[in-house]
């Protein structure tokens, strides 16, 4: 009897521990790293590395994720995310970055950069052709922006933060409100393994708070255009027939 309920806990526990996530092993290639430009600081976190009090990591589902709150220099950001699906999945490979609110606490404008970038994916490959996706959002409470910008890469020798291939530029981003646009490239070639990284950058005026901030990097199996499959489906008929005539003239 004991040992039967000892069994079951053990399940119970082992479905527990795969709903809520866990965190692994510190892998070097998935890194999220903040700077103040202004200020001269820069903060790096690792995932499998925890920096106790500001980062806690977690997989869940086979996406790993960072989650951060931190002060860097006058620029406070709640609910700074990182997640990444690495090794990717055959139609889908992505990395984001978001944040619940970043907001600069100072009365004069601050420029920063966000960075992530992950290593070690596998899959998807190409070809068949891939389509490798930039989309930023986020709303501007108070205050403005100037100078911002977002970008994505493909690194194609695996590096941290390595820009072999890019995304159209997504900027600028500036000004007040709501901001969102989205840019991407068709890529006919990719081996493994590969990274994927991205890069936020802006100046935040003083005092001013930008909240639902989320920045996404993916790469997707590129579907065909309408006008590609109308003339595939228009074709068929002429290769249908010249089948029968060859078969006709070989008897």
């Amino acid at each position: 009897m004991l040992r039967i309920m000892s069994r079951r806990t053990a399940l119970a526990a082992f479905a527990l521990v795969c709903f809520l996530g866990v965190s692994t092993p510190a892998r070097a290639g998935f890194v999220l790293r903040i700077t103040n430009v202004t200020e001269s600081i820069t903060k790096t976190y690792t995932f499998g590395a925890p920096v106790v009090g500001e980062q806690v990591d977690s997989t869940a589902f086979g996406v790993s994720r960072m989650d951060i709150v931190v002060q860097v220099g006058s620029v406070q950001f709640s609910g700074e995310v990182g997640r990444s699906n690495v090794p990717g999945q055959p139609s889908l490979a992505f990395v984001d970055q978001a944040a619940g609110a970043l907001v600069n606490t100072s009365n004069s404008a601050r420029d920063i950069v966000i960075e992530i970038t992950s290593t070690d994916f596998t899959a998807p490959t190409a070809p068949p052709a891939l389509t490798f996706s930039s989309n930023f959002a986020g709303t501007i409470l108070t205050g403005s922006t100037s100078n911002g910008g977002f970008d994505s890469y493909i690194g194609t020798t695996n590096g941290e933060f390595e820009q072999s291939i890019a995304a159209p530029h997504i900027g600028p981003l500036a000004g007040t409100g709501s901001l969102s646009a989205s840019s991407s490239v068709l890529i006919p070639s990719l081996s493994g393994p590969f990274s994927i990284s991205s890069v936020l950058s802006g100046r935040l005026a003083g005092l001013t708070q930008v909240t639902n901030i989320s920045g996404n990097s993916s790469l997707t199996v590129a579907v065909p255009e309408p006008s590609s499959i109308i003339a595939m489906a228009a074709g068929l008929p002429l290769v249908t027939l010249a089948l029968r005539r060859r078969r006709k003239a070989s008897k």
